[in-house]
């Protein structure tokens, strides 16, 4: 290959790359406040367990639901969390305003997505979920090693 076909090659490739990276940080700059974003595709809104610490001790006004079992609530919550366990949640919705704010977390993720979908179908606006659930709560909060089996 000749130099200046070499050089030509690589400006090309550092062109592409300027515009993909460029038109990457322009669809994250894109999201609305809404939950979608410029295509219309819906995310989930998400709260870091920092986060989440100063809205609690904050005082902010929202609910802050346990979607484990009545066991797993019991052995362990994060302070002023609901025990509302994931099968029951669809029945006790209606005591929630759906323009409530709303922080919903499990052992690790998977309830609370499920959840959080199913409630942006039904009407509620503000819902997010907990970053990594307990677990990362245990981890990032208390600086424990949470194993999973």
């Amino acid at each position: 290959m000749k130099k200046k076909d070499f050089i030509s090659i690589s400006l090309l490739l550092i062109f592409l790359s300027a515009v993909v990276i460029y038109e990457y940080g322009e669809s994250i700059r894109q999201v609305s406040k809404e939950g979608v974003d410029k295509e219309g595709k819906p995310y989930i809104r998400t709260v870091s367990s920092k986060e989440l610490q100063q809205m609690i001790s904050s005082d902010l006004d929202f609910a802050l639901i346990d979607l484990r079992s009545k066991e797993q609530y019991d052995e362990g919550h994060i302070p002023s969390a609901l025990a509302i366990p994931f099968p029951e949640l669809p029945s006790r919705l209606n005591s929630f305003e759906k323009t409530s704010n709303i922080v919903l977390y499990c052992k690790s993720g998977p309830w609370s997505r499920v959840s959080y979908k199913d409630m942006q179908k039904k009407g509620f606006s503000n819902v997010k979920i907990l970053q990594n659930g307990i677990v990362g709560w245990k981890w990032e909060i208390n600086g424990e090693l949470v194993v999973q089996n």
